[in-house]
């Protein structure tokens, strides 16, 4: 077995920036992309699904990302459906998590551009 250094894990965990946010009524809880995650939306050709990827991976729960969960991450396309959460609004309920999730990574500008480029 190899060794586990506690403070590394727990410098992860600080890094993670969990917070909940509030869009209309709907709260949801968050966290930052990881690394490898960040590149995946990096990669994306269009804003859109640059800001669906974001919103499904930034989705946490009890401090745990719902997308590492096999059963909960099946559950994320039926989440932006439901009634309460689909909200008549523009941008849809899902990009405004995906926004907020691509600031709180640090990669706003980045996504940004993509739309600029589109």
């Amino acid at each position: 077995m190899g060794n586990f250094s506690v403070s590394q894990w727990l410098k992860k965990r600080s890094s993670l920036n969990i917070q909940l946010c509030k869009f209309d009524g709907v709260e949801f809880e968050i966290m930052t992309l990881s690394a490898e995650q960040v590149d995946e939306v990096l990669m994306c050709e269009t804003y859109d699904q640059a800001l669906v990827i974001s919103a499904n991976y930034g989705i946490s729960y009890d401090r745990k990302r719902v997308s590492d969960d096999k059963e909960l991450a099946k559950d994320m396309d039926m989440l932006w459906l439901l009634e309460e959460v689909n909200i008549e609004s523009d941008p849809c309920m899902q990009f405004r998590v995906g926004e907020k999730v691509c600031e709180i990574s640090g990669i706003k500008s980045e996504v940004d551009e993509m739309l600029a480029n589109e």
